[in-house]
């Protein structure tokens, strides 16, 4: 083989390498820049969802918090958007349910103090305020645009590199936050829907009693018209609420009243429940306001 022979010959084999190693470098590249741009994007929406809640906190808190307090808290609420998204609407259902105006300041620090909830067991309170109620990033670690930037024209050992230095973005969620519903002077959705239950089957359990007694009677001798119009009013309002998606009817029964008079008069959270000034309107005032049970 003559010498130019043997540059040709070198030259196809340099070529063939470069040309092999751009076909991993794309194959590497074509698997690894999606899922950059996957986690980039999940990133900016999740960001952009604690900008939300950051405006949210710090227009109810204006006033409340100052200095370095006030931006402890608003980075507490940014560096946890599953978080403040989750007291977004806990808050925002219970002012529905209650007809309530904005709850703000002390009582939506109160109903969940992001500083506490968030700060790590081995610091104070007043050290993670100092801190700035934030978690420290790495400078050493790439964002995901430096991710993209670097990998750009890198070579395949470059790129391996880059890759390995990839971590998925994850989104936050919120976990079952405890949260102090009393602070708001409003009542937990568990009690509601607790205290409907209470009520109906208490209202079912007397219309059904009502019915029997009229049933025993009617062994007896036949009802009077009166008798008879109880007996259809006790046993259509338990049939009724019987059906699925119906149960609620019978609170709008005497059975109901005499269930939400019974309760009420021993536990006042029952005049809380949204719905009760719907059923029970005779003992609520034009503003909505409980007036209590009248003595009999």
């Amino acid at each position: 083989m003559s010498f130019l022979g043997g540059i040709v010959d070198y030259w196809k084999e340099a070529d063939a390498y470069a040309f092999k190693e751009q076909e991993l470098v794309d194959r590497r590249l074509d698997s690894i820049i999606p899922q950059i741009m996957e986690s980039r994007a999940k990133k900016a929406a999740v960001e952009k969802n604690a900008e939300s809640a950051v405006k949210f906190f710090k227009n109810r808190l204006d006033g409340i918090l100052e200095g370095k307090e006030a931006d402890a808290f608003l980075n507490a609420v940014k560096n946890n958007p599953a978080k403040a998204i989750k007291v977004y609407q806990e808050i925002t259902e219970a002012e529905k349910r209650q007809g309530y105006a904005p709850v703000t300041g002390d009582k939506l620090i109160a109903f969940y103090d992001f500083i506490e909830e968030t700060k790590p067991d081995d610091l104070t309170r007043d050290q993670w305020i100092e801190q700035g109620a934030t978690i420290a990033t790495d400078p050493n670690v790439k964002t995901y645009d430096e991710l993209l930037a670097a990998m750009s024209g890198a070579d395949l050992e470059e790129l391996k590199k880059l890759s390995r230095e990839f971590v998925p973005y994850i989104v936050p969620t919120a976990g079952t936050e405890d949260f102090t519903y009393s602070a708001l002077n409003v009542l937990d959705p568990s009690f509601i829907n607790q205290a409907k239950n209470i009520l109906i089957d208490s209202a079912r359990s007397m219309a059904a009693s009502e019915r029997n007694r009229f049933e025993k009677l009617e062994q007896e001798r036949v009802l009077t018209e009166a008798e008879q119009a109880d007996y259809n009013e006790a046993n259509n309002a338990y049939n009724n609420s019987q059906e699925t998606g119906s149960e609620e009817t019978i609170l709008g029964t005497q059975f109901g009243l005499a269930a939400f008079a019974r309760f009420v008069s021993v536990d006042d959270r029952f005049s809380k429940i949204p719905d009760a000034r719907n059923y029970f309107s005779q003992f609520y005032d034009a503003d909505g306001n409980f007036t209590g049970i009248p003595s009999q």
